[in-house]
């Protein structure tokens, strides 16, 4: 009996690697697809069975119909997006699209081979109250966030389409929660060298490919302990394949600058591993050069710790005690609307019990390992 599909095998066809019959015969199995689902990278093998001679009827008709359903998914989507920016732009705001919502543009043969639930968009902090405006005009209604101060960086806006689809926007005006990530990129860098996605409008802009290959290797770290999606490792290759001399050189400078060269080796090493990525001497170069000779905070989240230890190290990257003690507020006494719609959606339970219980369950949380 033919064994469901390996993730390393995943990654050869997603790279055009030859359909093998064992590789069809395996992929008959709903193991196989929901593996591929979960790495993100279904719509990509069902792209590679388009076409293909002999094929079992009904692995064909699954193929066709996931493609189908991402095509119509991704025009829907692509239209707002569209309006979304050109909304932001209307409205005096300059925005740049990142990761998955970019890469899809940029990097990949159609935007619906690369899935994403949502579309990141980063703006100056300056610009939030505009942006916010903007998006509320064009229907979108923000997602309840737990603070608007130190803990979180970006507001989560949500516009049901046609059909009740969702359409999300993530809007971020620091590059990652956790504050070791935040200021790695600073958005009149990311807004200066950003390049043209002309799909998604005139004026669409998005990452350079240095910042791209950058933002790619620190996402996978900072909000998921280096995950090994393939679809997020796909992402590393596509770009660092494309980059040229000049370009590598910037980005180990800027990886070794910024303090994140371990969590950039990491990503590289793995991408290697799993596509061949061709990566020169870069890894050599990111691992010999000393970073300040101190280690990297940031390379703390390659291991699995616990949720509170990440708190201490986003605490002593604050360059004041103001700062600090705000960080600590914002944590311990979220706004009362938070508190409300998230602890006590239906109920009239005094605030002081609330955030009492938030206190007591959430020290098991903290003392977590993530």
């Amino acid at each position: 009996m033919t064994e469901c599909v390996t993730v390393e095998r995943l990654a050869e066809i997603v790279l055009q690697a030859p359909l093998t019959d064992a590789d069809c015969e395996a992929l008959g199995h709903d193991r196989s697809w929901a593996l591929a689902d979960r790495h993100g990278v279904a719509e990509l093998v069902a792209a590679r069975l388009a076409g293909r001679q002999n094929l079992d009827p009904a692995l064909l008709e699954r193929g066709e119909a996931i493609t189908r359903r991402h095509l119509a998914l991704d025009m829907a989507h692509e239209a707002q997006l569209r309006r979304c920016l050109a909304s932001l732009q209307a409205a005096n705001v300059t925005p740049v699209v990142v990761k998955g919502a970019q890469l899809a543009y940029t990097h990949y043969d159609r935007p619906d081979l690369r899935p994403r639930l949502d579309a990141d968009v980063v703006i100056a902090e300056a610009d939030r109250s505009r942006a916010h405006d903007a998006l509320v005009r064009e229907g979108y209604v923000p997602d309840v966030a737990a603070s608007a101060g130190l803990v979180l960086h970006q507001q989560t806006y949500v516009k049901c389409l046609d059909h009740g689809l969702p359409h999300v926007v993530d809007l971020h005006w620091r590059l990652a929660n956790p504050e070791v990530f935040g200021g790695v990129l600073g958005f009149d860098e990311m807004a200066r060298d950003a390049v043209a996605i002309d799909a998604l409008g005139d004026d669409a802009r998005g990452l350079s490919p240095v910042h791209s290959l950058l933002v790619a290797c620190i996402h996978r770290v900072a909000h998921h302990r280096g995950a090994d999606r393939l679809i997020w490792l796909l992402d590393i290759h596509l770009i660092a394949s494309r980059l040229d001399e000049d370009e590598w050189n910037a980005f180990v400078k800027l990886a070794v600058d910024r303090r994140v060269a371990a969590v950039c080796t990491d990503g590289l090493e793995r991408t290697r591993q799993l596509f061949g990525t061709p990566l020169f001497d870069c890894v050599a170069r990111l691992t010999q050069v000393p970073a300040c000779g101190r280690p990297e905070v940031t390379a703390r989240y390659l291991e699995r710790g616990r949720v509170a230890s990440a708190v201490v190290d986003d605490l002593r990257s604050l360059p004041t005690w103001r700062h600090r003690w705000r960080l600590v507020k914002d944590y311990a006494f979220p706004p009362v609307r938070y508190m409300r719609e998230v602890y006590a959606p239906s109920s009239g339970s005094p605030l002081a019990w609330l955030y009492f219980r938030r206190m007591v369950f959430g020290a098991r949380r903290w003392l977590a390992l993530s």
